[in-house]
């Protein structure tokens, strides 16, 4: 099997895996946000706040995690590519 069959290979094994992924991905969601409005309602004032506050930090742990995890998902295939043309 040549390199592009395999990452081809891996690419599919991938693909399915993604689509349990997703699944649970937007059970979660669904979840997060049926807790978060049920919450909104029931709080009131300082404490409703205080939830909004952890809701906004929430999202931004999210997006730097994403960026990091984008960074370094960058950095691996350039060195995969690095590797495969000194080779």
């Amino acid at each position: 099997m040549n390199i592009l069959q395999e990452i081809y290979q891996l690419y599919n094994e991938e693909n399915m895996c993604n689509k349990n992924r997703n699944r649970k991905l937007q059970r979660a969601v669904n979840t997060f946000c049926e807790c978060e409005d049920i919450l909104s309602k029931c709080l009131t004032g300082e404490e409703l706040t205080t939830f909004n506050k952890l809701i906004n930090a929430a999202n931004d742990m999210d997006g730097h995690i994403a960026a990091d995890n984008f960074i370094n998902g960058m950095k691996i295939g350039a060195k995969f590519v690095f590797e495969l043309l000194t080779e």
